[in-house]
């Protein structure tokens, strides 16, 4: 980043004075001279310049030694003018005239007044939605003169031969591409830097100019419907400029420029030059592939999604019926516009009620001990009731209500409760396949018959690792007992046992496999353990139910109590049984 210049710590301290007025008037009236080719000023000429009564003789000298100390004016003495008498000379052969610093600090007023006023705020900051990006514009014409001009430097570069008239050609024609260039730039700041305060954070507020918003969109739009295409034009002319040189443009163009003298130790040519490469670098950037052109097309883009977000939330917000949110805002406001601090406790009181209650219907317990003619003001409090206060009503004696006898209920209660109990104990233990006492016994590997189904007491592949897993136990109820088995065994449920079962079998497939490739959970309530596998044969397991039939891989499965038969493991390539 380029160190920013430093500024003359004088250079402006005629705005912060306590005579800022008259100073800025001073000034303004040697740019008016200016304007008339008029360089010097006496202070008679400059008074005739001010407004009518804006100063008198002595605040004007005052004013005029005031910027000659800060180095904006300068003292020029005419001894060449002819004088009637000596209070003719001492009054008219005393001029003053700006110098460099003076014309750059009035160049900075000027710029300074211009962009207030252009933004509407010269009269004080802008607030609310009325700030707008009406102090810059997005020109499409400027691109095309832009792309002109090349084109024209263009067909003026291709004649080789030197040409005084085709030198001021070039000359005025780089000058005005150089102004496109500082014009568009500084619209387009001033317009994105007036859609950010526009679309500030929360942004335009409900009651927001929407027909300005709807034009801004559609001013956008328009903007950037052609703007890729004349930036493809821009730069495809700077490349037919650049193919015969920047240097060759910048001689032509200093052939044509006539530049003054110069004065001693300085070398206009050299500055010119420097000056003349910046700028055209400064072009070239610009409308590279990620310069300024592409960035406002960005923001460009930007800003008329975030428009219509703006008037979507402006619609709903005028469709919805009022809210508290729209009504504490709206208090807000009156607040904000209150005169006085009295005004804005009225307006609370009015608004929330929040003074003390007057409970004009309550009376004393013994009415009769307070005389009829002393003020309630003056007179004993009254006992209010909370229930008055939570709930706006008296609190009233009545009769105890009846306590209803619950024993009934609570002995159905329990019945019912033992009922499902044991229908659950039931259903799991129909569903067990390893019995819940006694050691598990190790049961050798039988080959199945091929005219049926093998018998109840053969092994299978176990559910993990070794032996055989899930021998019989004691005390199973229906299929218990028959240790790891196939799920198409089971043959007939129950509505609620299949749902039970899917339930588990649920549960283990959402179980990653070990490394045996069996699946492991436990019921919510880790009373039953299921372990899994899938079928190798791709065997289909189907089951019946009163209301249908089921049909699913016949997993190996072996339902027990968690815990029990761990220590002993089924052969790892057995048969289940079922299988």
């Amino acid at each position: 980043m380029a160190e920013p210049p430093r500024m003359p710590p004088e250079l402006f301290r005629f705005a912060t004075t306590e005579r800022a007025d008259l100073h800025t008037a001073v000034l303004h009236a040697f740019a008016e001279a200016a304007g008339r080719l008029e360089t010097a000023l006496t202070p008679a000429g400059l008074r005739a310049l001010l407004p009518a009564g804006a100063c008198g003789e002595r605040d004007l000298a005052a004013a005029l030694r005031k910027l000659t100390a800060w180095g904006l004016l300068d003292v020029v003495f005419d001894h060449a003018g002819g004088f009637g008498s000596a209070e003719a000379y001492q009054r008219e052969s005393v001029q003053y005239a700006l110098t460099e610093r003076g014309e750059a600090a009035l160049a900075g007023l000027r710029h300074a007044t211009a962009a207030l006023s252009s933004s509407g705020s010269s009269s004080g900051p802008s607030s609310g939605p009325s700030s707008s990006p009406s102090s810059g514009a997005l020109h499409t014409a400027v691109l095309d003169a832009v792309a002109e001009r090349l084109r024209e430097l263009d067909d003026l570069l291709r004649d080789p031969d030197p040409d005084p008239g085709r030198d001021r050609r070039v000359f005025t024609a780089l000058r005005e591409l150089e102004c496109h260039l500082d014009g568009l730039r500084a619209d387009a700041a001033r317009f994105t830097a007036g859609l950010r305060r526009l679309l500030r954070p929360g942004g335009p507020e409900p009651d927001a100019n929407v027909m300005y918003l709807r034009e801004t969109v559609a001013y956008l739009q328009e903007y950037v419907t052609g703007l890729d295409r004349r930036r493809d034009a821009v730069a495809r002319a700077l490349e037919a400029v650049a193919r015969h040189g920047v240097d060759l443009l910048h001689t032509r163009a200093l052939a044509g420029a006539d530049l003054p003298p110069s004065r001693a130790g300085q070398d206009p040519v050299a500055v010119w030059l420097e000056e003349r490469a910046v700028r055209w670098e400064a072009l070239r950037t610009w409308f590279a592939e990620d310069g300024g052109a592409r960035r406002l097309h960005d923001v460009a883009r930007q800003a008329v999604v975030a428009l219509l977000e703006s008037l979507d939330r402006i619609a709903d917000a005028r469709r919805r019926p009022a809210g508290a949110a729209a009504d504490f805002r709206a208090l807000a406001r009156w607040f904000a516009a209150a005169p006085t601090e009295d005004d804005a406790h009225r307006l609370w009181d009015a608004a929330f009620g929040l003074g003390s209650a007057r409970h004009a219907h309550l009376g004393h317990a013994d009415p009769e001990l307070v005389p009829a003619g002393v003020p309630w003001a003056r007179a004993e409090p009254v006992e209010v009731s909370a229930l008055l206060r939570s709930r706006g009503r008296t609190e009233r004696m009545g009769r105890t209500g009846r306590v209803r006898d619950v024993t009934a209920l609570r002995a159905e209660r329990r019945a019912r409760a033992a009922r499902e109990r044991a229908a659950l104990e039931a259903a799991w233990s129909s569903l067990t396949t390893t019995g819940s006492s006694g050691p598990p016994s190790a049961v050798a590997p039988a080959s199945p018959s091929p005219d049926g189904p093998p018998s109840s007491g053969a092994g299978g592949p176990g559910l993990s690792g070794g032996g055989v897993l899930g021998a019989a136990g004691a005390g199973g109820a229906g299929p218990s007992g028959i240790g790891a088995m196939r799920l198409s065994r089971l043959g007939e449920l129950d509505h609620d046992g299949l749902g039970r079962l899917l339930d588990l079998l649920g549960r283990a497939l959402a179980e990653r496999p070990d490394s045996t490739g069996f699946r492991r959970a436990v019921t919510a309530d880790g009373r039953i353990e299921i372990v899994l596998r899938d079928p190798e044969d791709g065997a289909v397991a189907e089951l019946r139910t009163p209301e249908g039939r089921f049909r699913g891989p016949d997993y190996l499965i072996d339902l027990r109590a968690p815990g029990h038969g761990r220590e002993a493991t089924p052969a790892a390539h057995g048969r289940a049984v079922g299988a």
